[in-house]
């Protein structure tokens, strides 16, 4: 079966911004998409990225095999047999998703080198064939089944000087996080980049190592990029944080909640919940649901890192403009005044929880006397704290008074 991509001219999803990672060359000046008389050069990617076929040509490369998919963005194509200069980025905007690792294609489009924008220019480019921003005479045509590509080793500190291996398939060893995750979804082994543009393999933090990291390399926004496809591409993670989904019972535990507070504060902005770490590993709390009852549910929208025996205050508003604290996290659920059952949970579970009906203390938080989850269900393992905070009371974020 053959499948045929071709996209309407400058139709496609804007991929310019930052978030991508994958940029096309707009405004190309390629020949009019409906002209009969554009006839594309047969060249190999060898060619196109060594230098001997000149940006700016109408081109057409056959019989390379897929390594990448990036879905609504295009694909990673490479040549079997050939390392250096062997690969190169195809730009369809849409439809990338029909393709898959593996598979033989033949590419018609137009071949540029993308160097970022007037405003922001890149200090490198990025070849590309583009098809997607040209109808008619570009396409992504379905050869069956291609070749095996063998991933090419590079050294860590040859990464961000290793052009000739941009769109190629690499593999680097021994790699130790130095940046985690950041609003782009990259993060970084020293001149190691990693991006999740093609594949989310969970949060990265500083300190953890990976045996390997195996992907596409790509080019944008200043620096070389390694870009993994799968869980197979991140091989031996180890990690000193336990992410929310991987919480266990007892290890995290609900120790004091501000439901309702008093008159010189807001009954709404100045509530917060507490959670204590009872463990031995540093928790991140991105993810962990919150329930108030039947009606409210959300979850830790940021990253919050607990280590052992530490607080995490979650606050209605940041900061509370009666207490003055920033908190650790939004809290988005509210605490409600009548009482209400109180739980964390993860993907596995409910981790605690706690029932509020009945505490009826106003401007004084709901202090927990015990830090075990399993003692902790019912209000008379609960006080209200007598510490002052402003006017009212409570030890948000500290020791509570009722231990």
């Amino acid at each position: 079966m053959s499948i045929l991509l071709a996209l309407s001219a400058c139709n496609g999803p804007d991929t310019t911004s930052a978030d991508s990672g994958l940029v096309p060359n707009a405004d190309s000046g390629a020949p009019d998409s409906d002209s009969a008389e554009v006839t594309p050069d047969a060249v190999t990617i060898y060619d196109l990225q060594n230098g001997t076929v000149a940006p700016d040509s109408w081109v057409t490369v056959s019989g390379v095999t897929v390594t990448g998919v990036v879905e609504d963005r295009g694909l990673f194509v490479q040549e079997s047999g050939t390392a250096e200069y062997g690969g190169i980025w195809v730009y369809t905007g849409t439809g990338a998703e029909a393709f898959a690792i593996g598979q033989a294609v033949e590419v018609t489009g137009w071949f540029e080198e993308y160097g970022g924008t007037d405003d922001e220019p890149w200090e490198d480019t990025l070849s590309e064939i583009n098809v997607g921003e040209h109808a008619g005479t570009s396409s992504v045509t379905d050869g069956g089944d291609g070749d095996v590509i063998e991933a090419v080793a590079l050294e860590a500190a040859d990464f961000q000087s290793a052009e000739s291996y941009e769109g190629v398939l690499v593999t680097v060893s021994a790699l130790t996080v130095t940046a985690g995750d950041d609003e782009f979804g990259e993060w970084a082994a020293g001149d190691v980049v990693v991006s999740s543009i093609a594949y989310e393999g969970g949060p990265v933090y500083v300190g953890d190592t990976f045996e390997s990291v195996t992907g596409v390399l790509h080019y944008g926004y200043g620096n070389y990029k390694i870009v993994p496809r799968s869980e197979a591409d991140l091989a031996g993670k180890t990690s000193q944080i336990t992410r929310s989904s991987d919480i266990t019972v007892g290890e995290l535990v609900i120790s004091e909640l501000m439901i309702d507070p008093g008159a010189d504060c807001d009954d709404t902005k100045d509530e917060y919940l507490e959670l204590y770490n009872t463990g031995s590993r540093t928790l991140d709390l991105e993810g962990l649901t919150l329930t108030v009852g039947e009606e409210h549910t959300d979850s830790v929208a940021s990253r919050v890192l607990v280590g052992p025996g530490e607080y995490a205050v979650l606050v209605r508003a940041m900061p509370s403009p009666c207490y003055g604290f920033e908190g650790d996290a939004a809290l988005t659920v509210p605490l409600v005044n009548d009482g209400a059952v109180v739980a964390i949970a993860n993907t596995g579970g409910v981790l605690d929880a706690v029932d509020t009906t009945g505490f009826d203390a106003v401007g004084a938080s709901m202090s927990a006397a015990t830090l075990d989850a399993d003692e902790n269900d019912d209000l008379g393992a609960w006080c209200a704290s007598t510490t002052p905070l402003g006017t009212d009371f409570g030890t948000p974020g500290t020791a509570n008074d009722c231990i």
